[in-house]
């Protein structure tokens, strides 16, 4: 987070989110020298999801991503100046408490944040740290692009869109539960950990969201509507450890919902 006092912006939100990493160097300081005025550089923290980081930096082999992957999500814990172990109602407090010594042993002089964002736990501390001043966003560090690189590119990105309609009214939320359901199911038959798994529906009165944060935790219903609709604009995203072009082969079709999907 930035904030400048000038006639162009007073305040600058930027909010990286997946694989982005070396934001200090690639962002953060030529921000400085483009607008040429003093920023206000508030703490950059970096939202650790647990299912994926106990597994990681446990170092275990079966942590779901490649080790260039895997070389990626501890970069982007390096820069950062405090972290936040985001899902711990998921978590038993033995697993908190594990991950959290584990970031502290292997990246030292980084506050720790316990958060829940579905329970509000923890959110308090959260505001107090993004208030505070000082020497922020100087960590710079070294990074291997040739294995940023292709640790991308073993990262399948699928964003679509498609229509649902129907003669008869159907349940919105159950509609969602039923696609992520299938499309999880096709992505534990192929072996592919989900970075992220995201459906959004959306209807003229409401919206619902189900979504799956890794293959451990599997689909949930993040957002319900209890709507019933006949038409609805269904959008799915993901980050998925699978080759892109095996990725589309699931993807829904724009225009209508692919029937290899929910047949």
């Amino acid at each position: 987070m930035f904030a400048a006092h000038s006639d162009r912006f007073r305040r600058m939100s930027p909010e990286p989110v997946g694989s982005c990493t070396d934001l200090v160097a690639t962002v953060i300081r030529p921000l400085t020298e483009v607008y040429g005025v003093p920023l206000d550089i508030a703490p950059y923290g970096v939202i650790l999801k647990p299912s994926d980081g106990l597994r990681i930096l446990r170092g275990e082999a079966t942590s779901g991503f490649s080790p260039k992957a895997n070389y990626i999500f501890r970069k982007q814990i390096e820069e950062a100046d405090f972290v936040v172990i985001n899902r711990v109602d998921e978590l038993s407090p033995a697993d908190v408490s594990e991950l959290q010594s584990l970031i502290e042993k292997e990246y030292p002089g980084r506050p720790v944040l316990r958060c829940s964002a579905k329970s509000g736990e923890g959110f308090g501390a959260l505001v107090e740290t993004l208030a505070l001043r000082g020497q922020f966003g100087k960590r710079v560090m070294e990074v291997d692009y040739d294995i940023y690189a292709e640790g991308e590119a073993e990262l399948g990105w699928l964003n679509s869109q498609v229509v649902v309609e129907s003669k008869q009214e159907f349940e919105l939320d159950q509609l969602l539960v039923d696609l992520i359901r299938r499309l999880h199911a096709r992505l534990l038959s192929a072996s592919a950990e989900a970075a992220h798994l995201k459906v959004i529906g959306l209807c003229d009165t409401s919206y619902a969201v189900a979504n799956v944060v890794s293959n451990q935790t599997g689909p949930e219903l993040s957002l319900a509507s209890g709507t019933k609709t006949m038409t609805a604009n269904v959008v799915v995203n993901a980050r998925v450890a699978i080759d892109p072009a095996d990725l589309e082969v699931m993807e829904p079709k724009t225009g209508a919902i692919h029937l290899s999907l929910l047949s």
